[in-house]
């Protein structure tokens, strides 16, 4: 594939196409939009990370700074400054890192999921849209890569646009982490979060608020449609011999 500039891109591909306000919110430019500190701990109440984490398309640092507050190593870079971490394409980076975690342009998500997995020794999680799942040149994408866990939001999450004084609202859009191993071998696993609700429910309070052990319940309340959805979406079928579903418990 040849090399296009993020920016330029993300204008010719993004902007002013699809559901531009399937979100509820206007489009932004380069699709900057800023995920709660909330999302970032349910990630992290069910993975661990171990060695340096790079977020290459940090916004204002929400991924570095929850990660930082967890006791993880970690930094962040993006194609503009916006206020925190390194200004560059990712694209153009060559330097290895242990982990990469990040929510990038959706638009831009199959080409992040390649390029993170030549740096990332170690796993890559990305923050996207539960349509990730569908289509099917993503299940080739899907298929070939080491994709481990799918830890779907049993809540919707609201992104607000980013760099402004915006609020937090009800979310509209089904979203997941998408956990990406080197080395796993075998079918990817299916599980759900947060495991317990943020106590204020906005998910837009400050990582401070958030302790380790605020997340510590098991989220009971499983959607049964959830799993039908998946199943339907990414082509999975229990009746497919070349791939088969396993739900996390």
């Amino acid at each position: 594939m040849k090399p296009v500039d993020i920016g330029e891109q993300s204008s010719r591909r993004t902007i002013g196409k699809g559901n531009a306000r399937g979100s509820g919110y206007q489009r932004q430019p380069l699709d900057f939009y800023r995920e709660p500190h909330w999302a970032v701990d349910a990630l992290l109440d069910v993975e661990r990370f171990e060695g340096l984490v790079l977020d290459p398309a940090c916004g204002s640092g929400t991924i570095p700074l929850v990660c930082r507050r967890r006791g993880i190593t970690a930094t962040g870079s993006d194609i503009v400054n916006r206020g925190f971490g390194d200004v560059m394409n990712f694209f153009d980076q060559r330097e290895p890192v242990a982990n990469i975690v990040s929510n990038p342009p959706f638009a831009l998500v199959e080409r992040f999921v390649e390029h993170a997995l030549t740096l990332a020794s170690d796993k890559v999680a990305i923050l996207g849209r539960l349509t990730l799942l569908e289509g099917q040149r993503r299940r080739v994408l899907l298929e070939r890569t080491p994709l481990a866990r799918v830890w779907v939001f049993s809540r919707r999450v609201s992104m607000p646009p980013g760099g402004r004084d915006i609020p937090a609202k009800g979310g509209s859009v089904a979203f997941a982490w998408f956990v990406w191993h080197q080395g796993y071998r075998g079918a990817p696993t299916v599980g759900w979060v947060p495991r317990a609700m943020p106590a204020t429910g906005c998910g837009a309070c400050p990582p401070t608020e958030f302790g380790p052990n605020s997340l510590s319940a098991v989220f009971g309340c499983v959607r049964r449609w959830h799993s039908s959805m998946l199943l339907r979406g990414c082509g999975w079928g229990m009746s497919d011999r070349s791939a088969k579903l396993t739900i996390a418990g």
